[in-house]
C-alpha cells in the first residue's frame, strides 16, 4: 500500500463533501460525515484508520478512510461490558446537551438515559467522548443498530 500524499487525502475529502484537517504531521482527520475518521498515513507497517468513539485501528487507503465516515462499523453481537454507574457522566452532560441526540426531547436526570453513539456491540468505546444523552423510547429502539447512518439491517 503506497503512502498518501496529503493533497491526495484532502482531494479525496473534498470529492465526497467532506473536510480534511491535520492534527500535527501524521494525523489526519475526516469531518463532516456521520462519524469521524482519524487517519495515520505513517503507521508502521500500512497506512491505518480509526473511526472515532470506537476501539478498532484497521488498515486502510484514503478512499477506505473516507469511506468509513459513512459505513456502521460491523456488530459484534450483543456482548458488552458497561460500567455500573453513569450518573456522573448523565450530569456531566445535562450541562452542554440537555435535551435526546437523537429527537430532542427535553431530558431531565431522572427521564434521561446515556447512550453511545457507537453502540458497544459495533466496536464504539466505553467512554465519555462516545456518550450522548438518550430518551429511553429512542435509547431502546436504536438498540445495537445506528439507523443515522441509514442502515439497512446491516448485521
Amino acid at each position: 500500500m503506497r503512502r498518501p500524499s496529503w493533497h491526495d487525502f484532502v482531494e479525496a475529502c473534498e470529492s465526497e463533501g467532506l473536510q480534511a484537517k491535520q492534527l500535527g504531521k501524521w494525523k489526519w482527520i475526516i469531518e463532516g460525515g456521520p462519524l469521524t475518521v482519524i487517519y495515520y498515513p505513517m503507521a508502521k507497517q500500512n497506512p491505518m484508520a480509526l473511526v472515532v468513539g470506537t476501539t478498532d485501528v484497521f488498515k486502510a487507503d484514503v478512499r477506505k478512510a473516507v469511506a468509513a465516515t459513512h459505513k456502521p462499523p460491523t456488530c459484534r453481537g450483543n456482548k458488552a461490558t458497561r460500567l455500573n454507574d453513569y450518573r456522573g457522566a448523565r450530569a456531566k452532560l445535562h450541562k452542554t446537551q440537555g435535551g435526546c441526540y437523537w429527537c430532542g426531547t427535553p431530558l431531565t436526570m431522572n427521564t434521561s438515559t446515556l447512550d453511545h453513539r457507537v453502540p458497544l456491540a459495533r466496536g464504539g468505546a466505553n467512554r465519555f467522548s462516545n456518550y450522548v444523552l438518550a430518551c429511553t423510547r429512542c435509547n431502546r429502539s436504536r438498540g445495537q443498530h445506528m439507523p443515522e447512518l441509514r442502515e439497512e439491517n446491516v448485521q
